[in-house]
């Protein structure tokens, strides 16, 4: 598992310091030089009323990925300033993953792309995500 620099503290390590992503069941699938991807369960800590994914689990999930892909690649942390998520089609089968990459990294801000598809490779959301990194 990939270590941030400096710390000691690898990704796995931070996802299991934050309760929620605990909960929802995320896990890092890949990390590589150039993208992180994410993947979820479609269960009863996931499903909406329609028996899908949530919106609000798929746009964690971006939010998650985003802020991974970014503190992994440039060994910065941050908060999130906006998150645009397109969603494309529902998030159902027994899984879905998010793959982000690192579109602009400046000094100020830095724009994470992130696609999420279900089984079968169904497209299931897009997003733009703009985080503000600092050291961590």
């Amino acid at each position: 598992m990939a270590r941030h620099e400096g710390s000691g503290i690898t990704v796995g390590q931070r996802f299991e310091a934050t309760p929620l992503l605990g909960y929802l069941e995320f896990e890092v699938a890949e990390v590589t030089e150039d993208s992180v991807v994410i993947e979820m369960p479609v269960g009863e800590h996931q499903i909406n009323l329609y028996w899908m994914a949530h919106g609000g689990a798929i746009a964690t999930m971006i939010d998650v990925t985003a802020a991974v892909t970014m503190s992994h690649l440039t060994e910065l942390g941050g908060p999130t300033v906006h998150l645009d998520v397109h969603y494309l089609a529902p998030g159902s089968g027994d899984r879905i993953r998010a793959e982000g990459r690192i579109l602009k990294a400046g000094r100020r801000l830095v724009n994470v792309e992130v696609d999420v598809t279900g089984e079968h490779g169904v497209h299931v959301a897009r997003a733009i995500v703009t985080l503000a990194p600092q050291r961590i």
